[in-house]
């Protein structure tokens, strides 16, 4: 059975982020990866926050101290016991890429504010809750199939490490992140107002635990490529800007793929056709002859060789047909 939990760290850097733009009525200017998304929890950590934060600290975090979208899941993952920052090989990137971020003096205001708000002792009385709100993600994400790390390791061929997933407060995305040892997906509540997770959930988990499969592949062999006419494809489609790169468009390409292959198994045929569709829209317009390619993979010993021989083959095929196209 695949590990479900809360993150205390994580819910502290998530939550900062939001009361601090909330106190200063930045509401506008809410990053849109963070909102409240479980009231009861959100509320009284806002309540503790009026409590605990400096302006001193205020003033960090509306400056771009805790950085933005996955790195602020690498600083909540990086904090040890006593809410100070670790580090490591992703702290490491975080600082050369912002100088606002600061380990040394964000170690210090973690750990005076969960010091005076009693953070641990807030956390732990919402326990109960937490682990109805586990079952209850539980439910949702068994609804098809159960769900269990064997469907990814066995489409893939081979382990990257133990699957974990998170739930995490204060946020509307989803994170799909990669250690030494361990695979973690963290899933934003984006729930309504009763608290009910969509049943849709185990095709997201398909998308991101694939990802660290994908992605290396992706950097080995298209990291010195040129596909233009692709990348313009799927721009010219509605993609999203975030994904503009051409590796990050491959990888989003074949992992969007491989989530239809692996729903197909177990949802019904109509949402998989909507969804098809739904994608060609949003920037993937022959993500329908990529997902068909997943045919030949069983002729293949690894999965390396068959993207190696395959999917390497299709985007680069497809990118000369599109310039070819456009000398006509």
């Amino acid at each position: 059975m695949i590990e479900i939990t809360f993150n205390k760290k994580l819910d502290l850097i998530f939550g900062l982020i939001y009361s601090v733009y909330r106190d200063t009525n930045h509401v506008s200017n809410y990053p849109n990866w963070v909102k409240s998304t479980y009231p009861i929890f959100d509320n009284a950590f806002y309540d503790l926050y009026k409590k605990g934060i400096t302006e001193e600290f205020k003033d960090y975090i509306l400056n771009g101290g805790l950085d933005t979208y996955n790195r602020t899941v690498d600083i909540g993952l990086s904090l040890n016991d006593d809410y100070e920052i670790t580090t490591n090989e992703k702290i490491t990137e975080i600082c050369a890429r912002n100088k606002i971020f600061n380990p040394t003096l964000l170690s210090k205001y973690l750990k005076n504010f969960c010091n005076k708000i009693d953070y641990d002792k807030f956390y732990l009385s919402f326990s109960n809750i937490q682990q109805n709100l586990i079952n209850e993600f539980r439910k949702a994400l068994n609804t098809y199939v159960v769900f269990y790390p064997k469907i990814i390791e066995n489409f893939f061929g081979y382990s990257k490490g133990t699957m974990k997933i998170i739930i995490l407060n204060f946020s509307s995305g989803s994170y799909g992140m990669e250690t030494k040892n361990e695979i973690i997906y963290v899933s934003g509540i984006a729930v309504n107002n009763e608290i009910k997770f969509s049943t849709r959930i185990i095709c997201v988990l398909f998308h991101e635990f694939s990802h660290p499969y994908v992605n290396p592949l992706g950097e080995k062999y298209f990291g010195n490529l040129e596909l233009e006419e692709v990348v313009k494809s799927s721009q010219e489609n509605g993609l999203e800007r975030c994904y503009n790169g051409l590796v990050t468009l491959i990888n989003e390409y074949v992992v969007r793929a491989i989530q239809v292959v692996l729903s197909s198994r177990y949802l019904e045929d109509s949402y998989n056709t909507r969804h098809i569709e739904w994608l060609k829209k949003i920037g993937y317009p022959y993500i329908e002859d990529l997902i068909n390619l997943f045919e030949k993979k069983e002729n293949y010993m690894t999965f390396e060789e068959f993207y190696k021989f395959e999917i390497v083959k299709f985007f680069c095929e497809l990118n000369e047909n599109l310039s070819n196209r456009k000398l006509l």
